[in-house]
């Protein structure tokens, strides 16, 4: 299960070689309440209107008392893969898709007065999302911004259950074709 993402990123290779056009690869950032996730991101498009997703990433959250201890922080890596429709060609303009992540997270907690340890969890993440999408000048250069709702959730933990639940994500990708 801790390495079903890898999978789903090889996954891509060969749609790539299907696509109406060259992958486009960059970087991605997105911040939510409680954390950073900057990563490699690719899009395979697969027709005039819309692309494949993937991305690698590193997870660094600072959960505050957002989850079930007074304090939970801790990081990890994972990836997965999404959909994103564009409204316009040339994959610019207003987008919306989807994505699923899966995260394996190592979360230090504590609790005022209470426990104090570290969990091992692995993390579904299905998001949402609905964006738009720049060109930048005459070249091969797009800007993404995008915003997310989604849930967090928890379907292995090694150690003591924390903070699950709703999260809203914005981001921030730049690519190259």
């Amino acid at each position: 299960m801790k390495f079903a993402y890898f999978a789903a990123l090889l996954a891509l290779i060969p749609l790539a070689a299907c696509s109406i056009a060259p992958p486009a690869v960059g970087v991605e950032f997105q911040a939510y309440p409680a954390g950073i996730i900057p990563g490699i991101h690719v899009q395979v498009p697969l027709d005039e209107y819309g692309s494949l997703t993937g991305r690698f990433a590193a997870n660094i959250t600072d959960r505050q008392d957002f989850g079930e201890f007074d304090n939970e922080e801790g990081e990890g890596f994972g990836g997965g893969i999404g959909y994103r429709r564009y409204l316009e060609t040339g994959q610019t303009g207003w987008l919306y898709g989807g994505r699923i992540d899966i995260w394996s997270l190592e979360i230090d907690f504590e609790d005022s007065g209470g426990p104090t340890g570290t969990s091992d969890i692995i993390v579904l993440q299905p998001t949402a999302e609905v964006g738009y999408g720049f060109r930048l000048g005459e070249g091969s250069w797009r800007l993404e911004v995008a915003l997310g709702v989604g849930a967090e959730i928890n379907v292995d933990t090694d150690g003591e259950d924390v903070g699950e639940g709703a999260i809203v994500l914005l981001g921030v990708t730049l690519l190259n074709r």
